[in-house]
């Protein structure tokens, strides 16, 4: 399993979502969630995500979305956090990964 992490973080370009799970330990719905944010952020450079972002890739991946109580979940333990809309023109909250969640992904998922 971790070599084929390793393979897939190597070669940076278009990985399926589903190759990136099967390479990962993945228990709960907050891992999904997690494992998600992940991806983005390591394969599409993406570091904010919506819920609608999280869960049309889980969607795809698992045929099933990320609710919003998952999302709260991750909030509550510090491992997403929310992005402040300083200009108040957002229509969905935005999330990054915080350094809490990502050290969790690298010793609980990998």
């Amino acid at each position: 399993v971790k070599q084929i992490k390793k393979e897939l973080e190597e070669k940076k370009q278009s990985v399926p979502i589903e190759a990136y799970f099967n390479s990962l330990t993945i228990k709960t719905p907050v891992n999904i969630l997690l494992a998600t944010a992940s991806f983005m952020e390591k394969f599409e450079s993406k570091t904010k995500f919506t819920q609608k972002d999280i869960s049309s890739r889980t969607f795809k991946a698992i045929k099933k979305p990320v609710s919003p109580n998952i999302m709260l979940a991750a909030v509550n333990k510090s491992y997403i956090e929310v992005v402040p809309d300083f200009t108040g023109t957002s229509e969905s909250n935005e999330y990054v990964l915080t350094e809490i969640g990502k050290e969790y992904i690298a010793k609980e998922l990998s």
